[in-house]
């Protein structure tokens, strides 16, 4: 049983005539069919009578049809409205001579019939339509996320999707990712973090686990450059043997979080050697202070309780003795001046004057034998120097004096002590060679380190800090230092310096 809406006036004996077992719903006119269908929502087909029907009523019901999806089929009596009824949509029967029931049913059903296959069409084109304008707002997210999302091809080691925003970032087009095809991955990622990658993948690939950790790589830029990239890799698709095929991975760049924590990490490293610098400091201190400030300390109370006791030579012993210690403390003070000066990242600019470097080098070395009372045991070879050239006065007094001190203090015996001095158009040349104690090979690599000693220094006293400081002086020189030392032979050093 159907339900059909008759339009037009409908008597008993054109249902009886026709035969029509359908429910019939009358309505006067095409006017009453919107408010009607608004009442009633079981009509199924719309049955319009003869005298109804005229051409300026069929778009009226070409409308209606569209708006309630409801067949429509007239009754006409013109065959000249049959084309415009066929151009609507419009089922049009010809009802001249009148209409058999058969035929007359054969239409509903027919009229039906391709109202519903069009109605599915509709549904199936509004479905497209619909999953269309979800696919392009999905590519739009994904295109519009600053992450990169990429689905790979595990089995061909294919990229299937990705919208390249690390591509973007490390300077390649999407047209430059793509042509990398298979060899994506071996182009791009670190050679140090390949082989990690790959790992990552197989378990990824063999576990039962949907997700795996983060990992954290380099990717090689268009322009050489390394950056930091930090992906989240999950299994996107398995096939029917619950084998893993596709994966999605979810990358950033992460290069200059990599860049603060790599800044972060050195401000702690050196806040770690800062602290280990102060407790050292601490400790050096308070033992080389010790010792001068004792034999200071012994020498003056000999001289205040027995000074008339004592002959002129011994009272001229003990204040050499109390003057060499004072200049031991005070030159240690200037060390660690200079090395806070040197640390604090707040140099002063280089400051050359002008001075005969024959005499300065001489003064320098008359000065040292002077506070360690060793007249005659530095030999200076210094031909055809006596010129002027530019020099920072006071870095190269750090430098001379610590080669000097160092030469002196690991030599034993009287053993002389040589210094060579060579100047040309470009460069200062100072080699210093002691017939020491020597340098262990394991102590070189450390030798410019502040507060570290070589391992056959025994009780010589020092601060571990001569050689830090020369290295210091020189970097900030702009020179260079190179030594040459066999244990129990002694050392030689040698310094460049532009001028």
């Amino acid at each position: 049983m159907s339900n059909v809406m008759v339009v037009g006036d409908f008597f008993e004996t054109l249902r009886n005539r026709l035969r029509i077992t359908s429910t019939v719903h009358l309505v006067d006119s095409i006017a009453d069919i919107d408010s009607y269908l608004e009442s009633v929502a079981l009509i199924d087909t719309i049955l319009m009578l003869p005298a109804i029907v005229s051409a300026t009523d069929i778009p009226t019901l070409e409308q209606i049809q569209q708006r309630h999806l409801i067949p429509c089929i007239a009754l006409i009596e013109n065959e000249q409205l049959i084309a415009p009824c066929i151009e609507s949509n419009i089922f049009a029967c010809l009802a001249i001579n009148g209409l058999s029931p058969d035929r007359l049913r054969q239409w509903i059903n027919q009229a039906r019939l391709v109202k519903l296959q069009q109605s599915r069409l509709t549904q199936l084109e509004q479905l497209q339509a619909e999953l269309q304008e979800k696919n392009r707002l999905i590519n739009e997210i994904f295109m519009a996320l600053t992450d990169s999302v990429n689905i790979f091809d595990v089995i061909n080691s294919v990229q299937l999707f990705g919208n390249h925003r690390v591509a973007e970032t490390l300077g390649y087009t999407t047209q430059e990712i793509d042509a990398m095809g298979a060899n994506l991955v071996d182009q791009l990622i670190h050679p140090d973090d390949l082989e990690r990658y790959h790992i990552y993948q197989r378990q990824l690939v063999t576990s039962t686990a949907n997700k795996a950790d983060q990992l954290q790589l380099r990717l090689k830029g268009k322009d050489g450059d390394w950056h930091w990239v930090e992906s989240d890799y999950s299994v996107f698709r398995r096939n029917e043997d619950d084998a893993v095929v596709e994966i999605l991975g979810v990358a950033r760049d992460i290069t200059r979080y990599k860049q603060v924590e790599d800044n972060l990490q050195h401000a702690l490293d050196l806040e770690v050697k800062l602290r280990e610098q102060k407790t050292q400091f601490i400790q050096v201190t308070s033992h080389e202070f010790r010792t001068p400030l004792t034999i200071i300390q012994s020498s003056a109370e000999t001289l205040y309780r027995y000074y008339d006791r004592l002959n002129a030579e011994k009272r001229q012993e003990k204040m050499g003795l109390i003057y060499q210690q004072i200049q031991h403390m005070t030159k240690m003070i200037d060390d660690m001046s200079f090395i806070v000066t040197m640390d604090s990242g707040n140099q002063p600019q280089l400051q050359k004057t002008d001075v005969n470097i024959l005499k300065f080098v001489q003064t320098t070395i008359s000065n040292f034998e002077l506070a360690n009372n060793i007249s005659g045991r530095i030999r200076l070879d210094a031909p055809a120097i006596d010129q002027i050239i530019a020099i920072e006065i006071t870095l190269l007094q750090y430098i001379i004096g610590n080669l000097l001190s160092n030469g002196y203090k690991y030599t034993l015996d009287e053993s002389p002590i040589d210094i060579h001095v060579r100047c040309d158009e470009r460069q200062l040349i100072i080699r210093v060679q002691d017939y020491g104690i020597g340098i262990p090979e394991n102590d070189l690599p450390h030798i410019f380190t502040s507060f570290y000693r070589g391992h056959n220094i025994g009780q010589i006293q020092g601060t571990g800090l001569g050689m830090y400081i020369v290295s210091q002086a020189i970097e900030r020189y702009g020179g260079t230092i190179h030594i040459e030392s066999t244990i129990d032979v002694g050392t030689t050093v040698t310094v460049s310096l532009p001028i």
